[in-house]
């Protein structure tokens, strides 16, 4: 990882937020009850049959250097199963200068591979979710997206929410998620269509094949060279 590389210099929201809203934008699963924010068992808090072997903080010890960057408090172990951590800070409005503060981040050069039979049809009949990355090891822009595609049940292979095509990484330009296999493609794609049926405005997420996998894309380039659903 390059220390001086970020996401963006430029504004990113123009309008607040409330806290609870952005952590989740920004790919922390966590739930609201009464004014109180709790990280969620369904975030990556610790090595399991259905995590990776990152060398990076799980999610409760990034989002314990979040809030501490933030200025935010801290996080207080609360016992529970479901939601084992609380902020120590209720429910809040951000400012636009802490919402960017958020969501510019070190961009994340790796290209971490999926463990060998994640794109296995038996494994993905047995398995309750994919592979619970830690936030750490995403974008900014595309964790949330990497975490319900989880979520689901759809093991990913790589991804990146984009950088100038002439800095120091090259393409791709804009927000991309790779699949793992075509039994994640196929459930990928199902359900984004439920979506779009259900009512859901999806104008710039597709599922493209590509010669050693599928993936969602969303440059303009891509779009126009390929017939898309």
């Amino acid at each position: 990882m390059n220390p001086n590389v970020t996401e963006t210099d430029e504004p990113l929201f123009n309008r607040p937020m409330k806290l609870s809203t952005a952590l989740l934008a920004r790919g922390f699963l966590v739930d609201l009850v009464d004014e109180e924010i709790y990280l969620t068992d369904n975030a990556c808090l610790s090595q399991s049959k259905y995590s990776y072997n990152w060398r990076c903080h799980d999610d409760w010890g990034f989002l314990t250097a979040t809030l501490r960057r933030l200025r935010l408090g801290t996080l207080i172990r609360t016992g529970e199963s479901a939601r084992p951590f609380r902020l120590s800070q209720p429910e809040q409005v951000l400012n636009e200068q802490k919402l960017s503060s958020l969501f510019t981040y070190q961009h994340v050069p790796s290209r971490p591979l999926y463990p060998d039979g994640a794109d296995d049809p038996d494994v993905f009949r047995e398995r309750p979710y994919g592979l619970k990355i830690p936030i750490a090891g995403l974008d900014s822009h595309v964790a949330l997206l990497v975490k319900a595609l989880s979520a689901v049940g759809c093991f990913t292979h790589s991804s990146c929410d984009g950088y100038q095509l002439d800095g120091p990484y090259g393409s791709p330009a804009s927000l991309y998620v790779s699949l793992a296999g075509e039994i994640s493609t196929e459930w990928a794609r199902y359900l984004i269509n439920q979506a779009i049926s259900a009512g859901a405005n999806l104008p710039d997420l597709f599922i493209a094949e590509h010669e050693d996998y599928s993936g969602t894309i969303t440059t303009e380039e891509d779009v126009a060279a390929t017939r898309l659903a």
